[in-house]
């Protein structure tokens, strides 16, 4: 898997935001802003309504559904997908998964309709457009 989009990295990244995931981002910047101008800044409170909009811009889905999809992966995914494959991140619907071996892939490949359709009975339709899984490098 690649160190870059490793589900270990993401769920260590996506653990620093804490319950909501606006109020950590919100806490830096209110300490990054007092370093500069010796005071907070009064647009705090809209930061979590920025974030959000930055990440739907992006194709992002929230930290939380994330961050669930990561944790519950065996039990939503079911042992098939489970047992060799890992989600790596989601933009714009689709779902990109990395498969441990290249041989199934394809296999994977075929049942792809049928986990978004789960993915989308759980988290609610359009949640997941299409998934595509990938090989090791």
């Amino acid at each position: 898997m690649t160190e870059e989009w490793s589900r270990e990295r993401v769920e260590k990244l996506l653990a620093r935001f804490g319950r909501d995931e606006a109020e950590a981002l919100a806490a830096s910047w209110v300490e990054a802003r007092r370093g500069r101008a010796g005071r907070p800044a009064g647009a705090v409170k809209t930061l979590p309504t920025a974030f959000r909009d930055i990440f739907a811009q992006e194709g992002l889905p929230s930290i939380r559904r994330l961050l669930e999809l990561y944790r519950r992966w065996p039990e939503l995914a079911g042992p098939q997908w489970a047992a060799c494959a890992e989600p790596l991140v989601i933009r714009n619907g689709e779902l990109l998964v990395e498969s441990s071996d290249r041989r199934i892939v394809r296999r994977l490949g075929h049942d792809a309709k049928r986990l978004a359709a789960r993915l989308n009975r759980h988290f609610g339709e359009g949640f997941v457009d299409r998934v595509r899984v990938i090989g090791p490098p």
